[in-house]
């Protein structure tokens, strides 16, 4: 019996030892005398929010699926956590591929499961992704750091610090807020050329001639005016539904 055993989790903080572990004890469970094979597709933690053609262990591994072998997940949602995603999966394995899927942790691995866990795996994914845009909102209401990316314009406090979760510790790092005077001029005029109409190569090539360069030290380039921007632009609409959403909140 042949065995494609996929592997993926949600974030660094976790590791896909234990779900390599699990499936590897199934199979010995099954098969005490041998008598199977099986091959390792380890996603590590590849967002499942990627589309599946840039998950490279999951198209592999359903390149390789041969009629009536196995697919092996701890989870279905490990597949994906997109419901039409999830299910289009199931089929090219099932149908197209006359082949099976099983689940360590889930009762039945049936289409009509598929699209149920599928449909739960997606509103706990958008629930998730409701609470941590709520937590970054008040972190930057508060004036704290809310990325791994600092925000052009801002350093931080060399004092002040915050609570800040690392691993399963909260820890005491800086992660205050202050303007560097110098990028707030520059990020207020690229503010003020793209109102103006001008073209992102047009404000980074007139910042370079007022003077002004980006924190290497080297002149802005067009991409780089536009992650600045657009990250802003984010940032508002993120803040304005997150006003909208409170007052229901306090109903």
């Amino acid at each position: 019996m042949k065995y494609l055993i996929y592997l993926r989790v949600s974030t660094h903080k976790q590791d896909t030892e234990t779900q390599r572990r699990e499936c590897l004890e199934y199979l010995d469970r099954k098969y005490p005398s041998g008598g199977y094979i099986y091959t390792i597709y380890d996603e590590g933690d590849l967002t499942s929010q990627l589309p599946m053609n840039k998950r490279p262990e999951l198209i592999r591994m359903l390149d390789d699926v041969t009629p009536k072998s196995t697919v092996l997940v701890y989870e279905l949602d490990r597949l994906a956590r997109d419901v039409l995603e999830v299910v289009a999966i199931y089929r090219e394995i099932t149908k197209d591929k006359k082949a099976f899927v099983h689940s360590l942790n889930d009762a039945s691995c049936d289409e009509l499961t598929v699209t149920i866990m599928g449909a739960i795996a997606q509103k706990q994914r958008e629930r998730t992704q409701g609470k941590t845009k709520d937590k970054l909102s008040t972190k930057r209401k508060k004036g704290e750091r809310y990325s791994r990316f600092l925000p052009y314009g801002y350093g931080l406090h060399e004092t002040k610090l915050v609570p800040i979760r690392v691993g399963h510790e909260i820890v005491m790092k800086r992660g205050i807020l202050v303007p560097i005077f110098e990028e707030q001029q520059a990020l207020s005029l690229m503010k003020q050329f793209f109102a103006a109409g001008m073209s992102y190569h047009s404000i980074a090539r007139s910042l370079t001639e007022l003077g002004y360069k980006n924190r290497e030290g080297n002149p802005f380039q067009k991409m780089s005016i536009y992650r600045i921007l657009s990250r802003i632009e984010q940032t508002k609409l993120e803040d304005q539904l997150q006003e909208e959403k409170e007052p229901l909140q306090s109903c």
